[in-house]
């Protein structure tokens, strides 16, 4: 039985973040006490520990990361400033070095991996188990620790004598006890809420035996039944994101399908095993795929090529609260200064996304006459309350007025290049502007560097370089036009106009159209096309600042829900889709007319009783589909009032936690889901006691913050590993209160 003054650990769910827990503290621990008392307790289900569910080493081999090798960490580093003990550099490898490492032992294939290669999600898991392993080893040797591992899931926990008691569903294994509990269960899975269309499947489902819905797609092996998904089938894949394209190559290449290169056109074609379904039909509300992640060109120095803000700021944010903020007092938050995401932020972003749209196209000489041309509008903004900080559309006309102005000066230079106008007279008539740099990046951007290597002897040539120029084809299919490339948001998130097309066959050939035109700007790279460039450096390298403003109730009510159910999926399309490579497996998947999304936008999806199946309806399209397997595609957004664990249900019930409720001057209320948490990741109970011995990381805290769940990132101070650091030291206070350790001298 365990002593009362050893203090007791249990951390609920061993996926990544586990593996970075664990590792913090077999930094922290050893090196800081001399003697110390500590009991942890380590629960994972699936028994895949470091790595757990999503991330496990016997995930189908079709799965993909859509992060690259080198961008993926397992420990905190020097970025990391209030780390303070880091293990030696060769425990903490980058996932592309791990790869290399058990590349040289095997000369295994797998992971012959570079930096900026895609890895499969099982080599993630390897990589996670095996560090694990190391970092628990470490931890073990530390006299005092004992650590116990448990293939068990927790159902409850229960209070009495000032402890933790948690009940599993091994009846067989009495309540362990706990001083403090981490909860690290990652993804939700969620009940349908009654009244739901979901609900209306699941009950459709549940009557039948010619039809499955399976309500959630994780784990794909176990939940996708092959009898259910064969040749004979046809399957609905509810959503076009990260998640669908796990579930439509594990029922085509996972089924022993191919892809080969067409070396006439140099795209992928697919070649059927005839074991996939018959086809397979995708949905979502927007009728399209994410975008496909861009050749990431920052990897060789992140810290240096990442985008920072010049607009988009911390202090933009705090300067708006005080200019336009709405004020209201959230319980344990205290006074908030609520902001609108669409009237004072959205016009900020689109902003920050035209300068480092137009930087790319133009180059770094005009980003700084860009800077110089919106500064007073931008100032004034922030700095004045303003009529136009009351309507989305005034907002960003103010804001960005400035930016198109100056945007139109650089294209008419380009045009009148392009019309026969001399370098020499262009600078006379454009004094502000460096001519030469500006058209050089142009026609790099737009023609490529082999463009300028075969223009540059003639480059003082006006006529000549013209002529090169008008007959060279764009490798990226770039007009030469320059007003073709006005930075445009609305043709960012609604790329196919719904003129172009009248019925699915149409809509198809749109898709096409589109999904090989956004591989091409995507192997141009996050540096080289300014589409790109723009996406990935706002709403991937600024998302902590975006979150920034969002987090612990900084929107209002109903401002919150607009930005999440709005414009976070405008996020995930843009800046967090897949890898090039995975896309154009879509795409070729889609011209063997063995993957079908010409149901288009705001599609219906509903039952056929006299038929026995699904059916699905484009509502623009006019496509019409009766399927027999439909599968939700989607990773569930955090409902824990709705989540399948018992667990959070039990929590709920016993008053352990309360759900997070946004609250605004004007008695909006909003619910995003998920539990409410103090900054320091402690559970809230009903009454508003704070629980300093639960704390909850990731999933459980979506709505409350924003975007919590991801992968740790190297040499980049990065917010899950900071997360994790704070946490180590909370613990450390709760050892020495208990009186389980001494210092170290």
């Amino acid at each position: 039985m365990t002593g009362l003054n050893t203090f007791c650990l249990a951390i609920i769910g061993a996926g990544p973040t586990c593996t970075y827990v664990v590792e913090r503290l077999a930094a922290t621990i050893g090196a800081t006490y001399q003697a110390i008392k500590l009991e942890l307790h380590i629960f994972e289900t699936t028994g895949y520990f470091g790595a757990g569910s999503v991330h496990s080493p016997v995930q189908p081999e079709t799965s993909i990361l859509n992060r690259i090798a080198g961008q993926i960490a397992f420990a905190a580093d020097e970025t990391n400033i209030e780390a303070y003990y880091l293990l030696p550099k060769n425990l903490r490898p980058t996932l592309h070095e791990w790869c290399v490492e058990k590349y040289a032992e095997s000369k295994e294939e797998q992971f012959n991996l570079t930096q900026e290669d895609w890895p499969k999600r099982y080599i993630h898991g390897l990589a996670l188990m095996d560090m694990f392993s190391k970092y628990l080893s470490l931890l073990q040797m530390v006299p005092g620790v004992t650590v116990y591992l448990h293939q068990k899931k927790v159902k409850d926990i229960e209070e009495r004598d000032g402890r933790f008691f948690l009940i599993t569903d091994d009846s067989n294994l009495g309540p362990i006890p706990a001083d403090h509990v981490l909860f690290l269960t990652g993804h939700s899975s969620n009940h349908p809420q009654p009244g739901s269309l979901e609900a209306e499947l699941k009950n459709f489902s549940d009557k039948q035996t010619k039809v499955q819905y399976v309500p959630y797609a994780y784990p794909l092996e176990i939940n996708i039944r092959s009898e259910m998904t064969g040749s004979d089938k046809i399957v609905g894949c509810v959503g076009l994101g990260l998640t669908a394209i796990d579930v439509i190559l594990y029922l085509t290449e996972g089924r022993g399908g191919r892809f080969t290169t067409d070396l006439s056109t140099n795209s992928l074609i697919y070649i059927p095993s005839g074991r996939e379904p018959k086809r397979i039909i995708g949905i979502s509300r927007s009728g399209i795929f994410t975008t496909a992640r861009p050749y990431n060109a920052k990897e060789s120095n992140p810290a240096k090529l990442e985008h920072k803000g010049i607009f988009l700021t911390e202090k933009t944010i705090d300067l708006l609260r005080q200019v336009v903020g709405v004020p209201v007092e959230l319980d344990k938050i205290g006074i908030r200064q609520q902001l609108d995401f669409e009237r004072h932020l959205l016009p900020v972003i689109l902003l920050e996304m035209m300068y480092l749209y137009y930087k790319t196209l133009f180059g770094q000489d005009f980003s700084e006459i860009f800077v110089k041309a919106v500064s007073h509008r931008f100032s004034t903004f922030i700095s004045r309350k303003l009529v136009v900080h009351e309507d989305l559309v005034q907002g960003v006309d103010y804001l960005c007025t400035s930016a198109r102005a100056v945007a139109d000066i650089a294209l008419a230079a380009v045009d009148s290049f392009l019309q026969g106008v001399s370098l020499a007279l262009l600078e006379k008539r454009y004094p502000a502007l460096n001519i030469n740099n500006l058209i050089r990046t142009y026609f790099g951007v737009v023609l490529g560097l082999n463009f300028l290597a075969e223009a540059e002897p003639y480059w003082n040539q006006s006529e000549q370089v013209r002529a090169i120029a008008k007959q060279w084809i764009s490798p990226w299919q770039h007009p030469l036009d320059p007003y073709a490339h006005v930075f445009d948001w609305e043709r960012m998130i609604t790329p196919i106009n719904r003129d172009s097309y009248e019925g699915a066959e149409e809509y198809n050939l749109e898709v096409i159209r589109y999904m090989e035109y956004d591989h091409l700007q995507a192997a141009q790279g996050n540096l080289r096309n300014p589409t790109k460039a723009a996406c990935d450096g706002i709403w991937r390298d600024l998302r902590t600042v975006i979150a920034y403003a969002i987090d612990f109730g900084g929107l209002t009510a109903n401002s919150h829900r607009i930005f999440l159910e709005k414009y976070l999926p405008y996020h995930n399309r843009l800046a967090n889709g897949a890898c090039l490579a995975a896309m154009e497996k879509m795409l070729a998947l889609i011209k063997a007319e063995i993957l079908d999304i010409s149901t288009g936008p705001r599609p219906k999806l509903s039952v056929d009783v006299k038929q026995s199946c699904f059916q699905i309806t484009g509502s623009e399209t006019g496509a019409n589909y009766l399927v027999d397997t439909l599968i939700d595609a989607k990773l569930h957004k955090t409902y824990l009032h709705r989540d399948t664990s018992l667990l959070y249900t039990n929590l709920l019930k016993r008053g352990f936690i309360r759900i997070w409720c946004n609250r605004s001057a004007d008695g909006s209320v909003y619910e995003p889901g998920g539990i409410e948490v103090t900054r320091n990741f402690q559970a809230v109970s009903p009454e508003g006691f704070v629980n300093t011995r639960m704390t909850f990381l990731g999933s459980p805290t979506e709505g409350v913050m924003f975007f919590q769940i991801g992968a740790a990132r190297p040499q980049q101070n990065h917010h899950v590993l900071n997360d994790v650091i704070h946490w180590v030291k909370g613990i450390q206070e709760q050892l020495r209160e208990h009186g389980a350790c001494t210092l170290a001298r």
